[in-house]
């Protein structure tokens, strides 16, 4: 993912995810790289993620949910 901040601050990442498109659950918190690998998915499901970009403001702001399908 990209993000960048406007007035310059730095950022941190809370990435989401999960196979319920309505509630993917926190995986990682304050990533400070804008990428992240996950592992043992399972075949045959739909996965959801998003991403909430944090400044050292206090600003916040949600990404779009994206999805893939594993068959």
């Amino acid at each position: 993912w990209e993000a960048e901040d406007l007035d310059g601050d730095s950022l941190t990442f809370d990435l989401y995810f999960g196979t319920d498109i309505d509630n993917p659950e926190l995986l990682e918190e304050n990533l400070t790289q804008a990428n992240h690998s996950v592992s043992d998915l399972t075949g045959n499901s739909n996965y959801y993620w998003y991403v909430v970009v944090k400044d050292t403001a206090g600003n916040s702001s949600v990404g779009k949910t994206w999805s893939f399908s594993l068959n």
